[in-house]
């Protein structure tokens, strides 16, 4: 369990028990126990609530990690497709990237990714891709922040100068 969590539950149990018996002095034992149990119920739902509250607000502590890979092929896929129906209907364009990369065992992986991910750049090595993640870091923040971390991995591929052919087709009818 989440001890910004823990702690929730029992600072609520703890403060709703006060309040209650405060407000209402049971007579007997038996109330007395009843209306405990109450307040344990109560104040552990929402010591729950608010613990997961703070927990998910806070920001993880990260750190940006890089892998380098060795680019095979690469190659944009272009497509505009839908479902037109007696004229009515959606049309959808995606814009992509397709590349096969090798890995340290020398297998070829096959991956896409969408080109607002990525960027090109000009190298005069051989072709390679850098994948950039957002990871968290191994603190001790992080056994208390749950936030949400935003892991978008970002693709530099590094192509060699004169390699992007750029292909109009022009379709006039």
């Amino acid at each position: 369990m989440n001890p910004v969590v823990a702690i929730g539950i029992i600072v609520c149990t703890i403060i709703i028990s006060i309040i209650f018996f405060l407000i209402e002095k049971p007579q007997t034992l038996r109330s007395k126990l009843i209306n405990l149990a109450g307040c344990i119920a109560l104040g552990s739902f929402l010591g729950l609530i608010f613990g997961l509250m703070i927990s998910y607000s806070l920001t993880p502590d990260t750190h940006i990690e890089s892998s380098k890979h060795n680019l095979i092929s690469l190659q944009d896929k272009n497509g505009i497709n839908g479902r037109l129906f007696l004229g009515t209907g959606k049309m959808f364009s995606e814009s992509e990237y397709a590349f096969y990369t090798e890995d340290s065992v020398g297998f070829y992986n096959l991956h896409t990714v969408c080109t607002h991910r990525s960027s090109i750049t000009y190298t005069t090595d051989t072709p390679y891709v850098v994948i950039y993640r957002r990871v968290r870091s191994d603190t001790k923040w992080n056994d208390y922040a749950r936030g949400a971390l935003f892991n978008e991995p970002k693709f530099v591929f590094h192509v060699p100068k004169n390699s992007i052919v750029v292909n109009y087709n022009l379709d006039a009818k």
